[in-house]
């Protein structure tokens, strides 16, 4: 039979406190790491240029969101654009601008990049407008089941994609815009990133 020393049990014994010590100061540690990261974070903020919100628009953006929205009205038409910067790259952003006029809403998905300027990849167009704006479970059921209308490649051979880019310029949805969303985007993720270490650091 096999038979330990005293000296033995006893380290056996003291094992527990040994490693409740370990498993605090990783702890510590980690609360020391997310706050110098979120110095530094802070710090490259104050260096990021932050934009003017373009005359006529509003900007609705509630912290810790991952996307904003921007509102105007140009004459009969009312516009509210989308933006998501949860993963946009640093030079292009994919957004949404919704135009109402005359009963009607339509949605353009927009692509702006710094190199090449704004262009059209898909629109749709709701005879109510909650159908194409709410954040419901009713309304994204609305969105599923309509007409998404042709694809923009389909329409090369027409005049419509220019059209529908003089009627969104006219609206106030063009290159110097894009130029704006896409730099507030970067703003406002940056500062989303450091609201995610600020609640983070609350765990450490």
């Amino acid at each position: 039979m096999m038979r330990f020393s005293s000296r033995v049990m006893r380290s056996a014994v003291r094992a527990p406190a040994t490693m409740r010590k370990v498993q605090w100061q990783p702890t510590r540690f980690a609360s020391t790491v997310i706050s110098e990261e979120l110095n530094e974070e802070t710090e490259f903020l104050q260096t990021m240029e932050k934009p003017d919100v373009p005359a006529g628009w509003e900007v609705q953006y509630k912290t810790g969101d991952g996307y904003f929205r921007m509102t105007s009205k140009t004459g009969e038409a009312e516009v509210l654009i989308d933006v998501e910067f949860k993963e946009k790259k640093d030079e292009e952003l994919n957004f949404t601008a919704f135009v109402t006029k005359n009963g009607i809403t339509a949605d353009f998905s927009l692509f702006y990049s710094t190199s090449g300027g704004l262009s059209l990849e898909a629109m749709t167009t709701y005879n109510k407008k909650s159908s194409a704006i709410d954040l419901t479970p009713e309304a994204e059921v609305e969105r599923c089941n309509r007409y998404e209308g042709p694809t923009i490649a389909d329409l090369d051979n027409t005049p419509i994609p220019a059209e529908i880019m003089s009627i969104l310029s006219a609206v106030g949805v063009h290159n110097a815009l894009g130029e704006f969303i896409i730099k507030h985007a970067a703003v406002l993720e940056q500062s989303a990133y450091m609201n995610f270490l600020d609640e983070l650091k609350e765990l450490a």
